[in-house]
């Protein structure tokens, strides 16, 4: 299951009842929303240069690429921080993108998520184990959870490139629901990361710029009940 590959005709015969298992997962899916007017958060320019001498970083990195890392890596370390209790194990799991690109930089990806754990940690995790889909021993468990992350990135990728004003870069604020201008499967998943869930909870968060340089971040809470229908 993959969001760009959704109009396969039995990927999209499946996506129903592969969102209805993934209500059921008794976890968290948190989705950080960037504009392009924000190159950068965690990664300004320069940054790349300290952490290569500090860390002795090992991967030939491209701006974007290290600041895709250093976003996703404080991410989780600030979850593990928030959420995770002494011998809790943890495992980084994740598509085979720029960041794991070689094993260089996956190597690079290890080094600065123990760095930055150091900082955001204050408690004693178990194992910490960072590795892609490539480790699936075959039941596909670590390819299906990263489908649905994949799902509701895609689905909101497209959904906040909709309510975008188009001036500022800032995303309208009043704008709640699905509009008529998406594609079936962003109002499919959309409505999906809509509802409240037994199991799973789901929550956005979105980086703004204000036109002055100023960073802000605020909750998008779609609203199940004034869903646009086909």
């Amino acid at each position: 299951m993959a969001y760009k590959r959704l109009n396969d005709r039995q990927r999209k015969a499946a996506l129903d009842g592969f969102l209805d298992s993934a209500s059921q997962i008794d976890g968290l899916a948190v989705s950080l929303v960037f504009p392009k007017s924000i190159p950068h958060v965690w990664a300004p320019p320069g940054i790349l240069a300290i952490w290569q001498g500090s860390v002795g970083l090992k991967g030939k990195w491209t701006h974007s690429a290290f600041e895709r890392l250093m976003r996703t890596a404080t991410l989780i370390s600030l979850l593990i921080g928030t959420f995770g209790k002494d011998g809790q194990n943890v495992y980084w799991i994740s598509d085979e993108d720029a960041i794991f690109a070689t094993p260089e930089r996956s190597a690079d990806a290890a080094r600065l998520m123990s760095q930055l754990a150091n900082l955001h940690v204050r408690h004693q995790p178990g194992e910490l184990g960072i590795g892609t889909v490539t480790i699936d021993p075959g039941d596909r468990a670590e390819e299906d959870l990263c489908a649905v992350s994949d799902l509701i990135g895609g689905a909101l990728a497209e959904i906040c490139t909709d309510m975008n004003s188009g001036e500022t870069g800032e995303t309208n604020r009043s704008q709640r629901w699905l509009s008529a201008n998406l594609s079936w499967k962003a109002q499919e998943v959309g409505g999906w990361i809509a509802k409240r869930h037994a199991g799973l909870r789901i929550a956005t968060f979105m980086f703004e710029n204000d036109g002055q340089n100023q960073l802000g971040v605020r909750r998008l809470d779609l609203e199940p009940s004034a869903l646009w229908h086909p």
